[in-house]
């Protein structure tokens, strides 16, 4: 319930945030919540990242809806800034999937948020456009 899934197919290692009542979904790229800021935990961290966990042939569910990555799958260096997006399709070259139609931008902390939403999810600026007081 809550709206959690609407528009949007998890993908194999996203992960819920462990924050009660935060209950945001994070893609499996995210060190912490993009909401509140909890650290992610260590039972979902990536497969191949020395912890010798993930490493089977894909025989299921490892935790907490976590399914197992391919280890031989090349995985990206995440920045260390949280500043506005530069260089276009590098983020399509880190594994984030392209902004669709419609998603936009928050001009405060440069979040996307999908286009469902007319607040920022994690900083709760509004929506462009979609309120008459927007600053």
């Amino acid at each position: 319930g809550g709206g959690r899934g609407r528009g949007y197919e998890f993908s194999e290692g996203d992960w819920p945030c462990p924050t009660p009542g935060c209950t945001n979904m994070n893609f499996q790229r995210r060190t912490e919540c993009n909401r509140c800021g909890a650290p992610r935990p260590p039972e979902f961290a990536p497969a191949g990242r020395g912890r010798g966990r993930g490493r089977g042939d894909g025989g299921g569910p490892i935790g907490r809806g976590q399914r197992q990555v391919d280890p031989e799958k090349p995985r990206a260096e995440l920045p260390s800034s949280r500043g506005p997006p530069r260089g276009g399709d590098r983020e399509e070259r880190r594994g984030i999937p392209p902004a669709r139609e419609g998603d936009w931008p928050c001009p405060s902390c440069f979040n996307m948020n999908w286009a469902r939403r007319q607040e920022c999810n994690q900083c709760n600026t509004p929506k462009p456009g979609s309120r008459p007081d927007e600053k």
